[in-house]
Parts: C-alpha cells; structure tokens; sequence
C-alpha cells in the first residue's frame, strides 16, 4: 500500500564506500591502468542489492555517484567487469553520475527519489530535504564529526553493514513503505 505523501516507493544508493570497499587513504588517480577492477565490494553488497530491487524497489532503485570523469570512466568500467546491472538487477540507465555533492539531492528530487538514499558521508546527506530515510553507511567518523557528529534524532540512520540495513528495509511495517 502505498501512501500520498510517497506515491512510489523509491531508493538512491552512493557506489564509493557503500557498494565498493574503499581502503584509507586511497586515491584513484593514483592506480595504475585497469588496477582499479580489482576494487573490492563491501560484504554483501550484490546480494543487497538484489534483494531490495527484487522484493521491494523494483525499477525505482538509482545508483547515484559524485566524481570525476576519470573516476566516471573507471566506475563504469568497474560496473562492466563485475557485471553490476546483471548481478544486482538494478538498470544500467539507473546508474547517474554527478560532479557536485549537493547534485545528489538534485537528481532525487528529479527521479522522484522520496523514500531512501544510502551514502558513506553525512555531509552528502545533509544535503537531502525530501528523502524521508537517509542511510548514514560504514561512515568515516571524522568526517562525521567535521558535520556536527551523529544525531539518532534525526531522519539519518547509522547502519554498519549490509544486513543491518536489509533488515530495517525489508522489515515488514505497516504503511506499505
């Protein structure tokens, strides 16, 4: 059931440090060419995302990264050889890329993206007015102070894997949401 206020149900998703694990202090502009494929995914990462596009999103779930066009062309060749949109479900016309932070929030808006969005930095969230669950994931706790720390408070939601957000996503509630 869906309620008016959200008429669809709809999820946007950060790649660097929520789908990808990237060590501290890594640079891309420093890899050597094709060296960046071997870039890990975060544990269950695939599977996660499956699920929530199979059993609840469907063809509402949007990867949205802020980047270069260097580290575009390398996240695209990244999602190629990994056969991303095969594994996960999630359409290759779903996967936008930004140069700006604030433009995340933007392309939210746009997409009609209400109901979630999952980033490693709570300075990216910060900038969602709309988005009623925001997914602060495996975050940098500098970063994090840098923003005025962590308040359980607020609509931003600390999440240290995977399974702990499919557990709060799947979970059945009552609103249909």
């Amino acid at each position: 059931m869906l309620n008016k206020i959200y008429p669809e149900l709809a999820i946007g998703i950060d790649i660097g440090g929520v789908i990808t694990h990237i060590p501290d202090n890594f640079k891309f502009a420093d890899l050597a060419k094709d060296s960046h494929l071997k870039i890990t995914t975060k544990p269950g990462a695939f599977e996660a995302l499956r699920r929530l596009v199979t059993e609840k999103y469907h063809d509402n779930v949007f990867v949205i990264s802020k980047c270069n066009d260097l580290i575009e062309d390398r996240t695209k060749d990244w999602l190629i050889y990994h056969r991303f949109c095969e594994a996960t479900g999630i359409k290759a016309d779903h996967i936008i890329f930004c140069r700006n932070n604030p433009d995340k929030a933007e392309i939210c808006r746009g997409k009609g993206i209400q109901t979630a969005f999952i980033d490693n930095r709570m300075g990216i969230l910060k900038h969602f007015q709309e988005v009623r669950r925001l997914y602060l994931f495996c975050p940098d706790n500098d970063e994090v102070l840098q923003h005025g720390g962590y308040d359980p408070y607020s609509n931003i939601k600390l999440v240290n894997s995977w399974a702990e957000l499919l557990a709060i996503e799947l979970a059945p509630d009552k609103t249909g949401s």
